[in-house]
């Protein structure tokens, strides 16, 4: 069985309070860290072409800032449900499906509405 020294460089972290790991960005002149994530369903996938509307809706609409966040952590409860970090029961888990496809609903019916 091969141990890993104690003196070892460790690449990865995990963040407790963003419960993600992450790793120093080494090369293309990044400093801060980035948050290694393989969550399915971002709002980036879902909405690719409309990245700055988001954005610029995000900061001057406080209730389309609120769905984004909503979005994000129910996502996140899916994603970690899926990945049997969190044990969800299958009802709790369609559950949040659901409200996930009601807040893309809201979200995609806040960017129309805006352009």
């Amino acid at each position: 069985m091969h141990r890993i020294p104690a003196n070892a460089v460790h690449l990865f972290d995990f963040d407790q309070s963003r419960r993600r790991f992450t790793a120093p960005m080494i090369g293309m002149n990044k400093t801060k860290e980035e948050t290694l994530s393989n969550t399915p369903h971002t709002l980036a996938e879902e909405f690719p072409s409309q990245l700055d509307a988001i954005h610029s809706l995000k900061v001057s609409d406080t209730r389309f800032a609120k769905l984004l966040q909503e979005y994000d952590e129910v996502n996140d409860q899916i994603h970690r449900s899926e990945t049997r970090v969190d044990l969800l029961s299958e009802e709790a888990e369609q559950g949040l499906r659901r409200r996930r496809m009601a807040l893309k609903d809201a979200i995609a019916a806040g960017l129309s509405a805006a352009k």
